[in-house]
């Protein structure tokens, strides 16, 4: 057969009518550097002998990168598990983007300006960023810390009363006590 890798469609055509032979497009893929419709692949390969009207199966180069659906990762993976699941998807990764949050978990995905949700459609040779938990708040995370331990020795200080009692379990020698303090309302 003819050498029919690195042709254009258009070409292949009118190689194979010559030869007798005839193209079937199998599969595309795509590689940046070549125009699309050029042929990536063929079986048989060039060299073999056919017969006349044999079909000759081709992989075409595809008129644009592929697009890859983003994973859930987005508030559900830390950095390293996003990067490891992105990498072997075959996307591009830029450097991480650190963002007030919980350190080290994905908080978000953005392609450019583009901010992408679980399920976008991606091309896999567009960088995408990983917006990732620094570790810090945001001025709109509010926090309420409401402390309802009593210290015992400030609340006897303050007027409170405290009950001293004993409480023994078990029997003879294996007894054991235990004190505890009560806390009652302040008096006025």
């Amino acid at each position: 057969t003819t050498r029919l890798v690195g042709s254009e469609m258009c070409i292949r055509d009118s190689i194979l009518a010559d030869a007798g032979l005839s193209v079937v497009v199998s599969d595309t893929g795509y590689v940046k550097s070549l125009p699309p419709d050029c042929i990536l692949e063929q079986s048989p390969a060039a060299g073999s002998h056919v017969k006349t009207g044999h079909v000759i199966y081709v992989i075409v180069n595809a008129s644009r990168s592929p697009e890859i659906s983003l994973p859930d990762i987005i508030d559900n993976s830390s950095l390293r598990e996003a990067m490891a699941k992105l990498t072997a998807m075959g996307f591009k990764l830029t450097q991480p983007q650190f963002v007030p949050g919980e350190k080290d978990w994905v908080v978000g995905v953005v392609a450019g300006t583009r901010q992408l949700q679980a399920g976008d459609k991606v091309a896999v040779d567009t960088p995408i960023t990983i917006q990732v938990g620094n570790g810090q708040l945001s001025a709109d995370d509010s926090i309420n810390f409401i402390d309802n331990a009593i210290d015992s020795e400030d609340f006897i200080e303050e007027g409170g009363d405290v009950d001293d009692f004993h409480e023994v379990t078990g029997e003879g020698e294996h007894a054991v006590s235990y004190t505890h303090l009560r806390a009652h309302e302040t008096r006025s």
